[in-house]
């Protein structure tokens, strides 16, 4: 009987370290995966940075963000991002917000001329203090 208790004994601080190893290596999962996402959602503003202060500023005018651009003006305006913006990059959509929350220009149309509400905090903490809200 007293070997049959040991290897009971055995088995239980087996199991007992194999959940311990299971619940750390469950954890670290969840904390490597938050960082990865954490790393590509800097990668992603950082390039989208990049693009606005070097290469949206050399095609678009400060005239053509100072209304809600009409479908004239948003081809225009498409036609001039798309070189340096949309075929270089992964990005497919694209939103120019002017400082008050309007939605100036979209390469989705429907948006042009709206002030969605959930935005408008992010935009105007953006605008002032050079902030980003994810």
């Amino acid at each position: 009987m007293a070997g049959q208790r040991t290897i009971y004994r055995n088995a239980r601080t087996l199991l007992q370290a194999l959940a311990v190893l299971l619940i750390v290596g469950a954890l670290g999962s969840m904390f490597m995966g938050n960082r990865a996402v954490n790393q590509a959602k800097d990668a992603i503003v950082e390039q989208a940075r990049t693009i606005v202060d070097d290469s949206l500023t050399v095609v678009l005018a400060p005239s053509d963000l100072t209304d809600a651009a009409s479908d004239t003006k948003a081809d225009a305006i498409t036609a001039r991002i798309t070189p340096v913006l949309l075929d270089p990059t992964a990005f497919d959509d694209v939103a120019i917000w002017s400082t008050d929350g309007m939605i100036v220009y979209s390469t989705d149309r429907s948006l042009i001329g709206q002030r969605p509400e959930e935005a408008r905090t992010s935009v105007r903490a953006t605008t002032e203090q050079g902030s980003i809200s994810t």
